[in-house]
């Protein structure tokens, strides 16, 4: 009576194991072929940011801008309307392309907020803008757009407490496709010296796609 083989030097054992070796290098492939194509992606989005476009914003005091369409001292302005008290702010929406490619800048929007407590996380746009301007403006290669803008909200300025908050999107497109920025800047300081100081701690009021 001869000896049983083992598994593995069976005909059936010697496909297991084959079978085995095949689906290990079948999933070896499959992972360096998925590790290269994210290499690949990676190399090309950094190749597109390198060579884009990147429109950059502010929001500064139109009175404290040179050259700008309308001059005017005004900052800040408390007053009252048909609806009750105003908050009305003078101000000049700032872009510069910094990237390497030119620029169509599509539309431009700004919101003016009074929030009782800290400024929401998120930028708010269920209410509609205080001020919108369409497109589409060239901007070369370091070249920059000045826009004034008259902000209007409802409500005083909160002096303990709270804060008055303007914010705003600049969408525009290059030849790598849309991009958007945005900016968010608070009202700080006495009446008599308001000075804007961008949400700094905020990520949502100041990214670019």
């Amino acid at each position: 009576m001869g000896l049983t083989p083992h598994w593995y030097a069976t005909p059936e054992g010697a496909l297991v194991i084959v079978g085995i070796i095949t689906c290990l290098v079948i999933g070896w492939q499959s992972w360096e072929t998925r590790r290269a194509a994210e290499a690949a992606l990676l190399s090309a989005k950094v190749s597109v940011n390198a060579e884009r476009s990147w429109v950059m914003t502010d929001i500064l005091w139109s009175a404290d801008v040179p050259n700008v369409q309308r001059e005017t001292r005004l900052r800040l302005m408390e007053g009252s309307g048909t609806d009750g008290e105003t908050t009305t702010v003078d101000v000049c929406l700032v872009c510069k392309n910094d990237g390497k490619t030119p620029a169509w800048i599509t539309e431009r929007k700004l919101w003016l907020k009074i929030f009782d407590e800290a400024p929401s996380a998120r930028p708010d746009t269920t209410t509609p803008p205080s001020f919108t301007l369409g497109g589409p403006e060239s901007l070369s290669v370091g070249e920059v757009s000045k826009v004034d803008a008259q902000l209007t909200c409802s409500g005083r300025r909160p002096q303990v407490g709270g804060a008055l908050v303007m914010y705003g999107v600049v969408k525009y497109r290059d030849v790598f496709g849309k991009h958007e920025t945005w900016c968010g800047y608070t009202v700080v300081g006495d009446p008599r010296n308001v000075r804007l100081q961008r949400l700094g701690e905020y990520p949502e009021y100041n990214k670019n796609t």
